[in-house]
């Protein structure tokens, strides 16, 4: 709920998302925040710290659900470092005009999604996220996904976010791990070209990808990772468990009125 909240407030100060600044008064709600943290609490520097990590993994989820939006500079040290895909950039302002960049030359129309965090250590924090765009110039508008992780260094004393490493899962995810490595122009190219493609043979559309909604967590070469949402195909009323998997069963193997078996195993 805070995380949502803390969305909301990052996405509401914003005007229209159009790529300019925030839209702050005096202070932005993370340096209110982060005020009602300093003042009055009798805590050792430890619970200081991870409140105020707390406050800036809430402020990373926000900024994780608008593409556009601009990094509040108060989460940030002075000596702030970012790698990205467009290279490495130093403080705030640096790479908040790479990610303009990003957006408007290669990404217009992009929509980014946080879907997991972890704490892997008391001075890391990841954000795993999906990036989206669709190319509404092609008459099928076609979508294209990445998907990835990044991972932020915090100052031990203040939480300030000290460096941010991101990882792309098609390019930097081998075998379960992230490993830094140069971006390769002509694979890229061709995974751009494979998602775009309307219907070649080797781009067969699944079931689920005709019917059902899903989110795509995980993309990496050769396989996703997807959230569906709850969805009911078939029910029956039952007095015996065993009795009514029997009915669900004769129904999946194809008595039904399409009198077609159905996977169990797609969603």
């Amino acid at each position: 709920a805070e995380a949502g909240a803390a969305a909301a407030a990052a996405s509401g100060s914003r005007a229209g998302g159009s790529g300019g600044g925030w839209s702050l008064s005096d202070r932005s709600p993370y340096e209110a925040m982060w005020e009602r943290l300093d003042c009055g609490l009798q805590e050792n520097a430890t619970q200081i710290f991870r409140r105020r990590k707390r406050l800036v993994l809430r402020a990373l989820v926000a900024l994780h659900s608008d593409f556009w939006a601009d990094a509040p500079r108060e989460l940030y040290a002075e000596s702030f470092v970012a790698n990205g895909p467009l290279g490495t950039t130093r403080g705030v302002p640096d790479y908040d005009g790479a990610a303009d960049v990003l957006g408007r030359a290669w990404l217009p129309g992009a929509a980014i999604s946080c879907t997991a965090t972890t704490q892997p250590a008391d001075d890391v924090a990841c954000v795993y996220w999906s990036l989206r765009f669709t190319l509404a110039a092609l008459p099928w508008r076609p979508s294209v996904c990445w998907t990835g992780m990044s991972r932020f260094e915090l100052d031990q004393a203040s939480a300030a976010i000290l460096r941010q490493e991101d990882f792309w899962d098609s390019v930097h995810l081998r075998r379960g791990a992230y490993r830094r490595r140069p971006i390769d122009p002509i694979a890229a190219a061709a995974d751009v070209a494979l998602q775009l493609a309307p219907s070649w043979p080797w781009k067969r559309r699944t079931p689920s990808e005709a019917g059902l909604p899903f989110e795509v967590l995980r993309r990496a070469r050769g396989y996703e990772v997807r959230r569906y949402p709850p969805f009911c195909t078939a029910s029956t009323a039952y007095e015996l468990h065993p009795a009514g998997l029997a009915v669900l069963a004769r129904y999946a193997s194809g008595r039904n009125v399409a009198s077609a078996p159905i996977n169990c195993t797609l969603p």
